[in-house]
């Protein structure tokens, strides 16, 4: 009876290890099953940044820096500067060109964020982006389905500014990454002194001006010789990472014994490019005007040359406009009448190539608005509309066009609006770009200017004198 009792509780005892085993007639999980559920995963924010902008990020010039920040619910915005400062291990940037996605999902540029000093870099926190100096904090967003970045805060004194530098203490700083492995320079890169690679005689000089992308460039003989070519032009950064200008003007500079110099003018709006190559570190210059596609020199970086240089700060986009280079002719300047003699004088015959709009260009004014017209290769106009509301914000609209000899106008379809906000100092505290695509029409008078804006209307009825 024994014997019959341990049988029966050894095979309940096997029934019951059966069972465990097959989970009650349910399927045990296999390892293959177990490997795969531990595959899902979920991108981190950098790794899906880096999706979102990566060929964005491959078009960046060699020598900038990015970087990704909360500024939108539902993307996060790309920042890229030129301008960092290094704080350990870790690289950070008080001003940047911020870049996000509008309401139809295209990567746009908002504007630029300016702040000041290694004090202040940009800083993130709750969507909105910090950035100021000692006298002034700004903090903005961007609103993607306006299209806009907006100043959510902006103080510059008292308690309000004491509150936002504390909410910007406690934000997180915005580290940015080195652009690595572009086959495109940077426009920081061709700034300085480059001589002719084989022999240092000829020598180019590259400045940047005020306005963002323009580059000064005087191209000489570097020795101080009897009689010198001499070469101006203001050239525009391009997408490629080229230097573009269709503004070049070409002297010959002679010499007296007492140093005094006479200037033959050869050509204007000569046209030609400069590309540094990153491989060799070499800069390509190629001149378009005498032997188009075809006359290239080769010149290396030399900052420790001393040259004689026609200086170019006071220059306007198009050299043309600046022709005039001995003392009598910058004295005459000061007039109207004289300063539209000069430019005839300066400029050759309309048989030889002289671009229509040089009849009208300078600086045209009604109220608080200017309009700056200049040359634009052999028959377009370049126009610099300037708009002051008030003393800390200015709105400015750049566009050109082919000019209409039959009309005396100008139709443009590339206009950009940008509004700058300043700080109380002078410094810039943000800079937004309002529009891009802008059209409309500029109609020449006798002595004033008419502007038909199809975005606005924010000039019907005004007429611009010169």
């Amino acid at each position: 009876m024994k014997r019959k009792a341990m049988s029966l509780i050894g095979l309940l005892l096997m029934v019951a290890m059966v069972l465990s085993l097959t989970g009650c007639n349910k399927k045990a999980a296999t390892p293959e099953e177990t490997t795969e559920v531990t595959r899902q995963t979920v991108d981190s924010p950098y790794e899906l940044n880096m999706k979102n902008y990566e060929s964005f990020i491959k078009s960046l010039p060699e020598g900038g820096y990015y970087a990704f920040a909360a500024m939108d619910k539902d993307h996060d915005a790309l920042l890229v500067t030129d301008a960092v400062f290094r704080d350990g291990d870790k690289t950070f940037a008080s001003e940047a060109t911020v870049y996000g996605y509008d309401k139809d999902g295209n990567i746009v540029e908002y504007g630029d964020v300016i702040g000041g000093g290694t004090a202040y870099p940009l800083s993130v926190k709750d969507n909105n982006l910090y950035f100021g100096n000692k006298t002034s904090m700004t903090k903005v967003t961007i609103e993607e389905y306006r299209n806009a970045m907006r100043i959510v805060d902006r103080q510059t004194e008292g308690a309000a500014l004491d509150a936002l530098y504390n909410e910007f203490e406690t934000a997180t700083p915005v580290e940015f990454t080195k652009v690595e492995g572009s086959t495109i320079p940077g426009p920081t890169l061709y700034e300085g002194t480059w001589a002719e690679k084989d022999s240092e005689r000829v020598v180019i000089v590259v400045e940047p001006t005020v306005e963002k992308g323009w580059f000064d460039v005087t191209i000489t003989w570097r020795e101080a010789l009897p009689q010198k070519d001499l070469y101006t032009m203001r050239a525009h950064y391009q997408k490629d990472g080229s230097l573009f200008y269709d503004n070049c003007r070409y002297l010959v500079r002679t010499f007296d014994d007492n140093g005094k110099f006479k200037d033959e003018v050869k050509y204007t709006n000569g046209s030609g490019i400069l590309k540094l190559k990153l491989d060799d570190k070499t800069l390509y210059w190629t001149d378009y005007k005498l032997s188009p596609g075809s006359n290239t020199q080769a010149f290396i970086k030399n900052d420790s040359l001393k040259i004689e240089t026609v200086t170019a700060k006071s220059t306007t986009r198009t050299t043309t406009k600046k022709a005039e280079t001995t003392k009598s002719t910058k004295k005459a300047e000061t007039t109207k009448s004289t300063k539209k003699a000069e430019t005839t004088k300066a400029a050759p015959a309309e048989e030889d190539g002289q671009n229509p709009v040089m009849n009208f260009i300078g600086r045209y004014g009604s109220g608080r608005c200017t309009i700056d017209v200049d040359c634009q290769g052999r028959k377009d106009a370049h126009f610099h509309v300037t708009w002051a509301s008030s003393a800390a914000e200015v709105s400015e609209w750049t566009m050109s066009g082919t000019f209409d000899e039959g009309s005396r106008s100008v139709r443009y379809n590339n206009g950009v609006k940008r509004t700058t906000v300043f700080n109380e100092d002078g410094t810039v505290a943000v800079s937004t770009v309002e529009y891009t695509g802008g059209k409309g029409t500029f109609t020449f008078h006798d002595g004033a200017l008419t502007w038909s804006d199809s975005q606005e209307h924010i000039a019907d009825g005004m007429t611009f004198t010169y």
